[in-house]
C-alpha cells in the first residue's frame, strides 16, 4: 500500500500523533518495567548497599556481587535501546504492520516524530526514574553521614582491639560524578537510539537492522583508533593519546562512553595543580555540548533517511546501498589495519580473511550469489586501497611527517615541560614557552638527534644509555600559525647532551627556578592543607599541632635500618620553624638558581645535602647556594651532616645493599668511543659488548665485575666527593649505591682508579676460591660472569701492568701485588664464554668460603 499523508496542515502536533505515541508506550509497558529494574540494579542498588554497610558496620564497602549486578544490569538496559527503536519502527521491516501504520492521518514528519519520541520515551524514562532514586539516596547519605566522624573497630592478629576514625565525605564527593554520569549516560542512550533508527531506516529486515546497528556503533571508533595508531607507529613522538581524546569521544555511543570516562577522570585532578596529564583532560561541559550537537545532527539524518523510505522498501535486506558500502568499507579498512598492525608477516591472511567476511556479507545482502562479479570488484578495490594506504603511510612515514623538523628561523615559540637535566627535584613541571632564538636552535637540533636515534633503532647508544625523567614535550608554533607536537620518553645520549645546553639559558633557568619556588610555596601549602583536613584521631580533629612533621637535612648517601640512621642528620620539628619557612626557603632557592653559574650548575665542587620538608620529594641543596644556606642556618640548621664511616661499613657488610664502582674510561676503551660522565646519561647498571673468537657479539653484565668491600676510608672519601647531579665531557669514574649513581670528579680519579682495580682483583680472587677459573665450562649457571675473562683482558690492556701493580701495592706489599697481577693475567686467558641455563639457589644453601659456583654467584651478586 502506498503511504497516506494527512491533509491537515494547520498545526504540526495533532491528536493522531499523541494517540500513536501513547499506543506505542502502552504496547511496550512491560519492556519499560524491565528496563527500570535493570537500571535500578545499578547505581540505586550500589548506593543502597553502601548506606546499609555504613549504618551497620561503619564501612563504605560494597560486595562484589552488587558491582557485578550493576555492570550486567547497565549493559542490558543500554542494549534495550535497540529493542525500543525496532519495536516502534517495526513497520520498516515488518510487512504486516505497514498498511496499518502508514494509513494513520499523519504526515511523514508527524509520524516520524511521534514514533521517534515514543521509542525514546520507552527507553529513557525508566533510566531517569532510576537515577532520581539514585540522587535521593545520595542526598540521604549526605544528610546522614557526611561531616560525621565514623569509628571503625578492628582486631589485630594478637587479639588487641584498635579503633580508627575518619570523617565521612563520601556522598558530597560522589555527587559531582553522579549527576555528570546521569547526564552523560542519558546522552549515550539517546545516541545509541538514534543510530539504531538510522540503521532501521537504511534496512528493510530486522536482522540487517540489528547487525548494521552494532557494526556502525563499533566500527567507527575502531577505525579512528586504528588510523591514529597507524600514524603513531610511523611518527616517533606522535602523541596518539592526545589525538584519540580529540576524536574518539564523538564517535558514537562506544566512543562517547570513552569520552565520558575521560571527562569524569579529569575531576580527579586538583584544578589548581597542573600535571603532565593535563593535555588529556576533557571537560564534561565541552564533551556534553559537542556530543549533544552531534546526536541532534544524527537525529536529523535519521529523519532525512526516513523521508526517503518507501512503503515498498519493507522486506529488502538493505534499502540504501551506500549505507552497506560505508559499513563494509570501514569494516574492511579496520580489519586490514588491525591484522597488519598486529604483526601479520604477509598479506595472504589479510586477503583471505577479509574476502571470507566480505563474501558472506555479500551473500546475505543479496540473498544469494547475485551481482557477484560487481561485488568482487568492489571488494578488490576496497582491500587494495586499505592495504595500499597502510603501506604508503608506512613507507613514507606519513608523507614525511615522521622525520619533519621545522627550521629554527620558522619557529615562533616552543612549549615544553623541560626545566633542566640537573634540576634536583621531581615535582611535576608546568608547561611554559621558549622564544629565545638560541634555545629554539638547540631544540630543533635535539629533535634531529632524536629522529636519528629512532631511525638507527637506538643503536647509536652504548650499554650506558640515557633516559628522561618524565616525557619530553616539544610543541612548535610556526610563523605560519601551524603547530607541531611531539612527545618522547627515551631520546638517546646525543639528544640529552644537546638538550642539557638549554639548562643555563635564561628562559629555562627561569622556569626551573619558578618550579622550585612553587614547590616550597604552593605545593607545600597544598600538602599541609590536605594533612590538616585528613588527619583525625579517635573521632576528633587533631589540633593541627603538626608535631610529627619536620624538615631534615641529610648527606647525599643515607641508610636507615631498625629505626637507626647510619648517617648524620639535622632534623628540626615543623613547629620550631618560622611560619613562612616554605615561602622564604622557596624565594632563597629561586635567587640562588637564578644566580648560579654554568660551571657550578654542571660541575659542582662543594658539598651537597638532601633536604626533606614534610613529605615533599628530596631536594638537593648545594654548598654554593649562599642565600639558601644562610636562611637554613638562621632556622637552626647549623650542624651540617656528613657521610659517616659507619654508613660505609653498613653498605659493604649488608648483603641486601650494593656498592660498586664503574670505570667509564675502561668502558669507553672497550666500546671504542668517548663517554662523558653525566649521572642522567649513565644507567644504574651497565653491560658491555664484545666479539668472541667465532665473531659472535656477546654481552657481559658489568654489575658483577667489581664490588667494594673493607677499604672503608677510601670509599668514604669517594662518597664525600661524588655528585648525583653532574655533567662533564671528561670520562670519570662513577660510584653506585643501591642503584643510585654519582660521578666522581677527575681530581679524585686516581683514588677511584686504585679502588676500582682493587675491587676487580678482589672479585676475581673470590671466584678463584670458589673454583670458578678451573671449572668454568661446568658452571653454565653463572651467567653473570660470562665474558669475565675478556673483561680482565681489556682491563689489563687499558691500565697496564705498572698501573695495576702500583694500585694494588697501596694495599699490599709489592711482591703480593705482582702475584695478584700474574693471577689476573692467567685468568684473563680462561674461556668464560659459556652458555646460560637457569638455576635457582636458596639463600639458606650459602656458606661463605665453601660454596658451589652457582651459589657463590648469588652471594657475590647480592654482596
Amino acid at each position: 500500500m502506498t503511504q497516506v499523508s494527512s491533509t491537515n496542515k494547520s498545526r504540526f502536533f495533532t491528536a493522531a500523533m499523541g494517540h500513536n505515541l501513547w499506543f506505542n508506550v502502552k504496547d511496550n509497558m512491560k519492556l519499560m518495567i524491565v528496563i527500570f529494574v535493570l537500571h535500578f540494579a545499578a547505581a540505586p542498588l550500589l548506593l543502597t548497599a553502601m548506606l546499609t554497610q555504613l549504618a551497620a558496620s561503619h564501612r563504605p564497602d560494597i560486595d562484589g556481587g552488587f558491582i557485578a549486578a550493576a555492570i550486567i544490569g547497565t549493559g542490558l538496559a543500554a542494549a534495550a535501546g535497540m529493542i525500543c527503536a525496532l519495536s516502534v519502527f517495526k513497520y520498516l521491516y515488518k510487512k504486516s504492520a505497514v498498511d496499518m501504520r502508514l494509513s494513520l492521518p499523519m504526515t511523514t514528519g508527524q509520524r516520524f516524530v511521534s514514533d521517534f519520541l515514543s521509542g525514546l520515551f520507552i527507553y529513557v524514562v525508566p533510566f531517569i526514574g532510576a537515577e532520581i532514586v539514585s540522587l535521593l539516596l545520595n542526598l540521604i547519605g549526605h544528610l546522614a553521614f557526611d561531616g560525621r566522624f565514623i569509628t571503625l573497630k578492628y582486631v589485630l592478629g594478637n587479639g588487641e582491639i584498635n579503633y580508627y576514625s575518619w570523617e565521612c565525605h563520601i556522598f558530597e564527593e560522589f555527587y559531582p560524578f553522579l549527576w555528570r554520569t546521569i547526564l552523560g549516560g542519558l546522552m549515550l542512550m539517546v545516541m545509541f537510539y538514534v543510530i539504531t533508527v538510522i540503521a532501521a531506516g537504511c534496512c528493510g529486515n530486522i536482522f540487517e537492522s540489528a547487525a548494521y546497528d552494532i557494526l556502525l556503533c563499533g566500527l567507527v571508533p575502531l577505525a579512528v583508533v586504528l588510523a591514529v595508531s597507524t600514524v603513531s607507529q610511523n611518527i616517533n613522538g606522535f602523541d596518539s593519546d592526545a589525538y584519540l581524546i580529540k576524536l574518539v569521544p564523538w564517535c558514537g555511543p562506544f566512543g562517547g562512553a570513552y569520552g565520558l570516562v575521560m571527562a569524569l577522570q579529569s575531576l580527579r585532578f586538583d584544578l589548581d595543580y597542573e600535571s603532565y596529564n593535563n593535555n588529556y583532560d576533557l571537560s564534561f561541559g565541552k564533551w556534553f555540548v559537542i556530543f549533544t550537537l552531534i546526536t541532534a545532527a544524527l537525529g536529523f539524518v535519521a529523519y532525512l533517511i526516513y523521508r526517503k523510505r518507501k512503503a515498498e522498501d519493507t522486506g529488502k535486506p538493505v534499502v540504501f546501498g551506500i549505507f552497506y558500502h560505508i559499513i563494509m568499507t570501514v569494516g574492511i579498512f579496520s580489519l586490514c589495519y588491525l591484522m597488519i598492525m598486529s604483526g601479520t608477516e604477509n598479506f595472504v591472511p589479510v586477503f583471505v580473511i577479509s574476502f571470507i567476511i566480505y563474501f558472506v556479507m555479500h551473500v546475505i545482502r543479496n540473498r544469494g550469489f547475485g551481482k557477484i562479479v560487481k561485488g568482487l570488484v568492489i571488494y578488490a578495490v576496497t582491500v587494495l586501497l586499505s592495504v595500499g594506504s597502510f603501506l604508503v603511510l608506512n613507507d613514507t612515514k606519513c608523507f614525511g611527517a615522521g622525520d619533519f623538523v621545522p627550521s629554527a628561523d620558522k619557529v615562533t615559540k616552543v612549549e615544553t615541560y623541560y626545566t633542566g637535566q640537573l634540576e634536583a627535584t621531581y615535582v611535576t613541571s608546568k608547561k611554559y614557552e621558549i622564544r629565545d632564538p638560541e634555545a629554539l636552535s638547540i631544540l630543533t637540533q635535539v629533535h634531529r638527534d632524536i629522529i636519528e636515534y629512532y631511525n638507527d633503532d637506538h643503536s647509536i647508544d652504548s650499554g650506558f644509555s640515557s633516559y628522561i625523567d618524565g616525557r619530553l614535550l616539544i610543541k612548535y608554533t610556526l610563523s605560519s600559525g601551524r603547530t607541531v607536537t611531539r612527545y618522547y620518553n627515551s631520546v638517546g645520549s646525543k639528544a640529552i647532551d644537546d638538550l642539557s645546553k638549554l639548562d643555563v639559558l635564561e628562559e629555562v633557568k627561569q622556569a626551573r627556578a619558578e618550579k622550585v619556588r612553587s614547590t616550597f610555596t604552593d605545593e607545600l601549602d597544598r600538602r599541609l592543607k590536605n594533612y590538616d583536613e585528613d588527619y583525625v584521631t579517635n573521632g576528633t580533629v587533631k589540633n593541627h599541632s603538626r608535631s610529627d612533621l619536620y624538615a631534615e637535612l641529610t648527606p647525599q648517601w643515607t641508610y636507615s635500618e631498625g629505626g637507626k640512621d647510619y648517617n648524620d642528620t639535622c632534623r628540626i620539628g615543623y613547629n620550631d620553624l618560622p611560619a613562612d619557612f616554605g615561602a622564604k626557603l622557596g624565594e632563597a632557592l629561586y635567587n640562588d638558581i637564578m644566580n648560579e653559574s654554568p660551571e657550578e650548575y654542571y660541575t659542582p665542587s662543594g658539598r651537597m645535602w638532601n633536604l626533606n620538608v614534610f613529605d615533599m620529594p628530596n631536594f638537593y641543596i648545594k654548598e654554593s647556594y649562599s642565600e639558601t644556606m644562610a636562611y637554613l642556618s638562621s632556622c637552626g640548621f647549623t650542624e651540617l651532616p656528613e657521610v659517616t664511616r659507619e654508613l660505609v661499613e653498613k653498605l659493604t657488610a649488608n648483603r641486601d645493599m650494593s656498592l660498586s664502582l664503574y670505570s667509564i674510561p675502561l668502558v669507553g676503551y672497550i666500546e671504542g668511543q668517548d663517554i662523558g660522565s653525566s649521572t642522567y646519561a649513565i644507567s644504574n647498571s651497565g653491560s658491555l659488548q664484545y666479539e668472541n673468537e667465532n665473531g659472535d657479539i656477546c654481552t657481559m653484565d658489568m654489575s658483577c665485575f667489581s664490588g667494594v668491600f673493607e677499604y672503608y676510608d677510601d670509599i668514604l672519601t669517594l662518597l664525600n666527593h661524588s655528585y648525583k647531579e653532574y655533567k662533564t665531557d671528561e670520562s670519570c669514574y662513577t660510584i653506585i649505591v643501591n642503584g643510585n649513581c654519582a660521578v666522581i670528579p677527575t681530581e679524585y680519579s686516581e683514588l677511584a682508579e686504585r679502588v676500582f682495580i682493587r675491587a676487580t682483583a678482589d672479585r676475581a680472587e673470590r671466584l678463584d676460591r670458589a673454583g670458578f677459573w678451573e671449572n668454568t665450562g661446568s658452571y653454565e649457571d653463572n651467567w653473570n660472569y660470562r665474558g669475565y675473562s675478556v673483561y680482565l683482558e681489556k682491563l689489563i690492556e687499558f691500565y697496564g701492568k705498572d698501573k695495576i701493580v702500583s694500585a694494588l701495592s697501596f694495599y699490599y706489599d709489592r711482591s703480593t701485588a705482582e702475584e695478584m697481577f700474574d693471577k689476573l693475567s692467567k685468568w684473563s686467558e680462561t674461556d668464560t664464554d659459556f652458555e646460560h641455563t637457569s638455576k635457582t639457589v636458596s639463600e639458606d644453601d650459602i656458606e661463605y668460603g665453601d660454596v658451589t659456583i652457582a651459589e657463590y654467584a648469588y652471594y657475590t651478586y647480592s654482596d
